[in-house]
């Protein structure tokens, strides 16, 4: 279900072991995507059942749109709870709570502040913890910078994506959809999707009354829509736009900033946030380009589970000594509690200095201001070692 698809916990995973030179994290790095929301299309969705003839009615008032579910509270408590668990040096235990050795950081959106205070609240239990919401340029670039707005709208970087609506696949899911709405359109289709998609996330929240999966028609109709919507986002958000990453410039800094002065960097944004910023690490690398021609269902870029809600990219800073007994940190990445090794690392557990050579680029080089000005093209590729 995209993008609208509830966080599932992985199972059955866990990390290699931890080398023998290294103690426990004493450092959690996090970016988050806020927990599961309502629709913001509630009236859409309303309309479009009576236009149906369905009696369905979306279970809350139009005034929820894209308010935080309880399940999403539940999501980024449960998430603070399973990391204390993993990372127990990381949080504060029986020692003197020191705030300034934690920040706790969303953007304005009520959804991302709610999910925020979750979050602290798992994490921290009773000790109350300033949270600071704004919308700067490291959690909400992609507002500010008008080179990537222009990416956005640019018809150019949608080729793919209009190819594939024009394509077969779209066409049979739309013709089972007009069985129901003889003159339905595309967006009347994939506004159902989303219909479709709230069946399942509401399921802990409401009764749910609606049956949207129901007219969409077989399972590969749903799959094919599902790629369109990932289509969308892959040159929207991540490898298929080269703007995005470098737009992402301000949190890869704020981000290796932190490992050098907290105990935990807790910040909690949107989709459009973590994305750019996964990308930008090379957590997506091995996709190749998402194409109209082939659809692959074993993608590694699949939206459902690479920004579902509550989606996150936890980064855990390890104190190491070398074989000269020199102090040192190494890295562990993961996203959405899977771990990946940063390209250019030669461990999953990757030195921090090696890794600030690998980004040397974003970290000294790159300029947010130019960058959003810019009008030309940059390179497909990132730098990379």
């Amino acid at each position: 279900m995209g993008t609208k698809t509830a966080y599932s916990v992985p199972t059955g995973v866990g990390p290699p072991a931890l080398p023998s030179s290294c103690g426990d994290a004493v450092m959690v790095n996090v970016v988050a995507r806020h927990g599961s929301r309502q629709s913001s299309h509630i009236e859409e969705l309303d309309e479009l059942a009576s236009r149906i003839g369905k009696p369905w009615k979306y279970p809350f008032a139009a005034s929820k749109a894209s308010l935080l579910l309880d399940r999403g509270l539940r999501e980024s408590y449960d998430l603070a709870r399973r990391l204390k668990a993993a990372y127990p040096r990381a949080f504060p235990g029986n020692e003197p709570f020191v705030a300034t050795d934690f920040e706790v950081r969303a953007t304005r959106k009520s959804r991302s502040v709610a999910s925020a205070e979750a979050f602290a609240l798992g994490a921290l239990g009773a000790t109350s913890v300033d949270v600071s919401s704004r919308d700067d340029i490291s959690l909400r670039f992609f507002d500010h910078c008008p080179a990537y707005e222009a990416s956005v709208d640019s018809d150019a970087g949608f080729s793919e994506l209009d190819e594939y609506l024009r394509g077969p696949k779209i066409a049979d899911a739309l013709a089972t959809f007009r069985h129901h709405l003889g003159n339905a359109s595309l967006d009347d289709l994939f506004l159902a999707y989303e219909g479709c998609a709230y069946d399942f996330l509401l399921e802990e929240d409401a009764r749910v009354v609606s049956d949207w999966c129901s007219l969409l028609g077989p399972r590969d109709n749903l799959l094919a829509l599902e790629y369109a919507k990932d289509l969308e986002v892959w040159y929207e958000s991540a490898g298929g736009n080269p703007l995005a990453p470098r737009a992402a410039v301000e949190l890869i800094r704020d981000f290796f900033d932190a490992f050098a002065t907290r105990r935990g960097a807790w910040r909690f944004a949107h989709a459009e946030t973590l994305l750019p910023f996964a990308t930008a690490l090379g957590a997506f690398d091995a996709q190749p380009p998402l194409t109209a021609a082939y659809r692959d269902d074993t993608r590694l870029f699949k939206t459902s589970l690479v920004s579902p809600m509550a989606a996150n990219l936890v980064a855990a800073a390890y104190p190491c000594v070398d074989e000269t007994n020199r102090s040192h940190f190494r890295v562990k990445f993961s996203l959405n509690e899977r771990d990946f090794q940063v390209p250019g690392c030669d461990d999953l557990y990757c030195d921090l200095g090696t890794l600030r050579d690998i980004f040397a680029a974003p970290l000294r080089d790159w300029n947010f201001t130019e960058i959003c000005a810019r009008r030309g093209p940059f390179d497909q590729r990132l730098p990379r070692p």
